[in-house]
């Protein structure tokens, strides 16, 4: 792909992800800048990762292997191997989101082990709250 990468990563670390890719820019960044006298950055924006459970890694790395194929062969229908079109779809939205993709399960020992809430709420504010800001308490 001419314009952007696909990785499927495993971080021995928390902040690993983020030290590698930070470190594979700049240097890559450089060497080109530096070939053809160009400054600046290469790309517009930064990474995007989400966590996933073991099921959903085969579809991923399949998205991944068949991304550039798709490209070139986007008119002539399905390829044979390719992903079911719902397991690409959840690896999209899960990419805009950042939110893990795998089975109730993985999810709560996600929420356990970050201290958060990683299922999707009721979109705005919590009932009550804009009322009690507005009145001052």
């Amino acid at each position: 792909m001419p314009n952007h990468v696909h990785l499927v990563l495993t971080p021995n670390t928390e902040s690993g992800l983020r030290t590698a890719l930070a470190e594979a820019h700049r240097r890559y960044t450089r060497r080109v800048n530096f070939r053809y006298g160009w400054r600046g950055h290469l790309w517009q924006k930064r990474f995007h990762s989400f966590p996933m459970n073991e099921t959903h890694l085969a579809a991923a790395i399949r998205y991944v292997e068949l991304n550039p194929v798709r490209a070139i062969v986007s008119g002539l229908g399905k390829l044979p191997t390719e992903p079911a079109q719902d397991d690409v779809e959840y690896i999209r939205v899960h990419t805009r989101t950042g939110r893990p993709l795998g089975d109730a399960p993985f999810i709560q020992a996600a929420e356990s082990l970050t201290c958060r809430i990683l299922t999707p709420q009721k979109p705005g504010r919590k009932p009550g709250s804009h009322s009690a800001a507005v009145n001052g308490k």
